[in-house]
C-alpha cells in the first residue's frame, strides 16, 4: 500500500486504508514472519561468530598466543570463546521456542495443519531427535543457566604446528543432572574434546 497522499483524496482516507491493511490476516502473518526471521538471523550470526573464532584459533596466526608471555591474551581468548558458546546456545534455544510458537499460531487451527505437521516433525527428527549432539547442547545450555560456565582450554601440537580449543568434559560430568541421551554422549567423549567437534550442529 502506498503512503503517498496523492494516491488518496484525503489523509483520512489514507489512514483508513492503513487501518484496514493491518487488520488483514496476510499482513499480520507477514509481520509475524519478519520478527521470526530476526530470531533466525541472531542464531546464524552467533553460530558464525563461534565457528569463525574457532577457525581463527586453529590458524597459524594464533600460535603466538601459546607463548607464556601472552598468557593474558590467551585467557581473554578463552573468555571470548565462552561468550560465543553462551550466545550460540541461548539463541538456539530461543529459536526452537519461537519456531514452536509460530507453528502453533499459524497451523494449529489450519486446514494445512496435518500436512505441515508431518513435514515439521520429520525435520525435527532429522535435526534433533536423530542427532546425538542435540541432547548434549540442550543440557549444556541448562548447565550454563543453572550451574556455571564450561571450562575452555587449548592444546598445542608442535609437530604439526596446530592448536585446538577444547571443552573440559570431566568437569561437565560432575554433579549435574544430565539427561540420559546427554549422559550417553558424555560417556563416549574423552576427558576433553575439541569445541568444533561438539559444535557440529549446523546453523541451517
Amino acid at each position: 500500500m502506498s503512503n503517498n497522499i496523492k494516491d488518496f483524496e484525503t489523509y483520512e482516507e489514507r489512514d483508513e486504508a492503513a487501518e484496514g491493511l493491518v487488520k488483514l490476516k496476510g499482513w499480520q502473518i507477514g509481520k509475524r514472519l519478519e520478527k521470526f526471521e530476526v530470531s533466525i538471523l541472531i542464531f546464524r550470526g552467533n553460530f558464525d561468530d563461534l565457528m569463525n573464532k574457532i577457525g581463527l584459533f586453529k590458524s597459524p596466526a594464533s600460535l603466538v598466543l601459546h607463548d607464556v608471555r601472552n598468557s593474558d591474551e590467551l585467557h581473554n581468548f578463552f573468555i571470548e570463546i565462552t561468550r560465543f558458546i553462551h550466545n550460540y546456545l541461548a539463541s538456539a534455544m530461543t529459536l526452537v521456542e519461537h519456531t514452536r510458537i509460530l507453528k502453533r499460531e499459524l497451523y494449529e487451527n489450519n486446514a494445512l495443519h496435518q500436512e505441515f505437521s508431518g513435514e515439521y516433525d520429520a525435520k525435527i527428527n532429522q535435526m534433533f531427535v536423530e542427532n546425538s549432539l542435540h541432547p548434549f547442547w540442550q543440557g549444556l545450555r541448562n548447565y550454563i543457566l543453572h550451574k556455571e560456565l564450561p571450562i575452555v582450554c587449548s592444546e598445542l601440537d608442535l609437530n604439526n604446528l596446530e592448536s585446538n580449543l577444547l571443552i573440559d568434559i570431566v568437569k561437565l560430568r560432575e554433579n549435574f543432572d544430565w539427561s540420559t541421551p546427554a549422559t550417553k554422549y558424555l560417556d563416549s567423549c574423552n576427558d576433553s574434546e575439541p569445541i568444533d567437534k561438539v559444535s557440529s550442529v549446523r546453523s541451517s
